[in-house]
């Protein structure tokens, strides 16, 4: 028999006879989520793929590599056997989207809708426990999607590197779509007309003077309000934070004409993944 609570169990039913062993079933570290991924354990203790999960395409090496990435990203001692192996069945064909989505999935409970109330999240004036935003702004009026690339200031970090508009939620700011707002028309003078595609969230940590901070990055993809001809070219920078933009293609995201820091060129990429299916719609 199982059960998560064995301290309320009748004493009798554990007596010798009726329950010769007991076993506990801890939360997963990275090691035994290896072998979930893998899928079978082979006569010689070895981990290898499952009959089911095996293609033409994959072999042994690519699903070893895939299952090492998948049990990096699980966080230590969250999950039981059975969450794990039932987020696997989801991608039963599909080992490297399995590898690709676990962060997002292990991340759902930190998902906060756009219009949720932030004051909760409150700390002290002028800080949140929240976290930045991130958009990709799109311009798809012509034959290919274009998204807005902004270069940072050469007084800033990171100078003369290329991202997205973004930044980080303030105390003025009452929920996540009234910051994004706010963020756009700071960083480019433009107004939000409405959210498209939502992105993948992202979380990291820093240490400043000792002091640890998480954050969460919420990513979208937005259209701006094209309020007369030529609306694309007359974006307004703040000096001390850009110094130049840039509408670019896919390509050019692909290329090396744009220096790109953190997860900035990933998440663009993965926007045109999702705008490509729109290609031709006006915004």
């Amino acid at each position: 028999m199982t059960t998560n609570y064995v301290e309320q169990l009748d004493p009798a039913l554990l007596c010798p006879g009726h329950v010769d062993m007991q076993e506990q079933f801890i939360l997963f570290y990275s090691g035994p989520a290896d072998g979930l991924f893998m899928g079978q354990r082979a006569p010689d203790s070895t981990f290898c793929p499952s009959p089911t999960l095996t293609s033409a395409e994959w072999d042994l090496g690519y699903i070893t590599e895939l299952s090492t990435i998948f049990a990096e990203k699980i966080p230590l001692y969250k999950y039981t056997a059975a969450d794990i192996q039932d987020y696997l069945l989801q991608y039963r064909n599909s080992p490297d989207l399995a590898a690709k989505n676990v962060t997002e999935w292990s991340n759902k409970h930190l998902h906060l809708d756009w219009d949720m109330d932030l004051s909760p999240f409150h700390i002290s004036d002028n800080r949140f426990r929240i976290m930045a935003l991130h958009t990709v702004s799109e311009l798809n009026n012509i034959s290919r999607p274009r998204v807005l690339l902004l270069q940072r200031a050469l007084q800033d970090s990171k100078p003369g590197f290329w991202e997205g508009p973004g930044g980080g939620i303030d105390s003025k700011d009452r929920t996540l779509k009234e910051g994004l707002e706010r963020e756009v028309r700071e960083e480019t003078g433009l107004h939000l007309s409405r959210i498209v595609h939502f992105l993948p969230m992202h979380r990291w940590t820093t240490i400043r003077n000792g002091e640890r901070f998480d954050w969460i990055s919420y990513s979208c993809i937005v259209a701006l309000s094209q309020s007369e001809l030529g609306w694309e070219k007359t974006i307004k920078l703040n000096p001390e934070e850009h110094q130049s933009f840039a509408w670019v293609t896919e390509d050019e995201v692909k290329g090396e004409k744009y220096r790109f820091y953190g997860e900035h060129q990933s998440q663009i990429l993965e926007a045109f993944s999702m705008i490509g299916g729109d290609e031709g719609r006006v915004f």
